[in-house]
Parts: structure tokens; C-alpha cells; sequence
């Protein structure tokens, strides 16, 4: 039977240790033989490269879903605004009318405009332009959110290593 190598950081091999034991007592229930085989637990430290915390963030921000949902929202906000701009298209109608016999007919073509008056698609413009500003805002408050937890997570992973090297607890 072949033997598996786990490398445990110290302080943890109180919690390794159940995990490594977990198949043995499966393969005992099993019927499998008497004697397992008992994989060799070793503490040396993983010798894991240093990452910056630029590449934290960097990581973050290329794997975080609120900052594409951001974006789309701005994206749509974009788009309603843009729609808003845009003038209304103008109506063309064919209406007959018929006077007592089939050769005497009239048709009347009416073609209409629908206007800006009483400045209702200047609002409109300008709740969406505002609505594209919120958007914005909405896009630039996450990704700086997502920068600042970054950065907080390491710096309290940054001190707990500092403190384990130092060997306080």
C-alpha cells in the first residue's frame, strides 16, 4: 500500500490529524484489512511565495461578480439614457371614409409629430442622465469597497504571520 505525505503548518495538526484518521476508520468499518496504512504527518513549514498585495487586489477585482454587475448596470443606464434622447418616431394613419355608394370615397392621410411641449422628455433625459451618474457611482463605490476588504483581509493576515513568526499568540 502506498503512504500519502501531508504537510501541516504546527499550529494546526490538531486539525489534521482527524482528517488523516477519517479513512482508516472507513476502511475498518469496510472490512478492509486490520492494519491501515497510516500516512506520515510531517510539520516543516510549506514553503509558499510571497504574494503583494497588488496581486491580491488584482485578484480580487478579476474574480469579484459585483464589479461585472456594476458594470452592466452602467451599461443599461448608458443605453436608457441614450433611448431617451432619442425623438419619438411620427405616426402615419390611412383612414377611409365611405359616403353612401362604393364609388364615392374619400381617404384622409394623416401624418402627426408627437412634440416636447410641456418639457416631459427634457426631465426624462435628465432622470436618466442622473440615473447614469447614480450607475457610476454605484460601479466606482464597489470596486473601492472590494479594494478596501482586500487590503483589511491582508493586513490581518500580514500581522497574524508577523505574529507567528514572532511566536506570540
Amino acid at each position: 500500500m502506498g503512504s500519502v505525505v501531508v504537510i501541516v503548518n504546527p499550529k494546526y495538526w490538531l486539525f489534521a490529524v482527524p482528517l488523516v484518521l477519517v479513512p482508516s476508520a472507513r476502511a475498518q468499518e469496510d472490512g478492509a484489512s486490520p492494519v491501515p496504512s497510516v500516512p506520515s504527518i510531517s510539520t516543516a513549514p510549506a514553503k509558499d511565495r510571497e504574494v503583494s498585495v497588488e496581486e491580491l487586489v488584482a485578484q480580487a477585482i478579476g474574480n469579484s461578480p459585483q464589479l461585472p454587475i456594476a458594470r452592466e448596470n452602467l451599461e443599461a443606464a448608458r443605453q436608457r439614457a441614450g433611448a431617451a434622447r432619442v425623438l419619438l418616431n411620427p405616426t402615419l394613419q390611412a383612414v377611409p371614409r365611405l359616403f353612401g355608394s362604393r364609388q364615392a370615397a374619400d381617404t384622409e392621410i394623416v401624418v402627426s409629430q408627437p412634440l416636447d411641449v410641456f418639457g416631459k422628455r427634457r426631465v426624462q433625459a435628465g432622470v436618466f442622465t442622473a440615473q447614469v451618474r447614480g450607475a457610476q457611482a454605484a460601479q466606482t463605490l464597489a470596486e473601492r469597497t472590494l479594494i478596501v476588504q482586500v487590503k483589511n483581509a491582508a493586513a490581518g493576515l500580514f500581522a497574524a504571520q508577523e505574529a507567528e513568526n514572532l511566536g506570540v499568540t
